[in-house]
């Protein structure tokens, strides 16, 4: 190991280095702006970084 610090950079050889498929546990955003089993939550589109960018409030 080169990488000097804590336990996380000591772990990393452990870290996955490979795509993670999660396909299929993404679900489309409600029209209404609202979130999927957290009611108390809006998401608003906030273009930027990356396209289909939203935050979450």
């Amino acid at each position: 190991m080169t990488v000097e610090g804590g336990l996380l950079a000591k772990i990393s050889p452990y870290y996955p280095n490979e795509p993670i498929n999660v396909s299929p546990y993404l679900k489309e955003l409600p029209e209404d702006m609202g979130t999927l089993g957290l009611p108390e939550w809006e998401w608003f589109h906030t273009p930027g970084h990356s396209r289909g960018h939203v935050s979450f409030f």
